[in-house]
């Protein structure tokens, strides 16, 4: 999903470099590295069930736009 507009959807900031986006709403701070299949939620690694996760997907840069997995985006509520 191309992340930007996803996240701003949602109400959420979206920033980037071409080594990871930021996504903060309200108290909540999501970072995405890009080329990688983690999430960090509020400095944790997303977890899933009490579990350590792995996205379902990895984080892209196309060189003009970012686009993440759809499990990236429902972490931020």
């Amino acid at each position: 999903m191309p992340a930007k507009a996803a996240f701003e959807a949602k109400g959420a900031k979206f920033s980037a470099d071409t080594k990871v986006i930021t996504v903060t709403k309200d108290s909540n701070k999501l970072e995405l590295p890009v080329y990688k299949s983690i999430a960090t939620l509020n400095g944790k690694h997303s977890t899933l069930n009490g579990k350590h996760s792995t996205l379902n997907g990895v984080i892209v840069f196309n060189g003009v736009d970012y686009f993440v997995p759809q499990q990236a985006i429902d972490l931020i509520q």
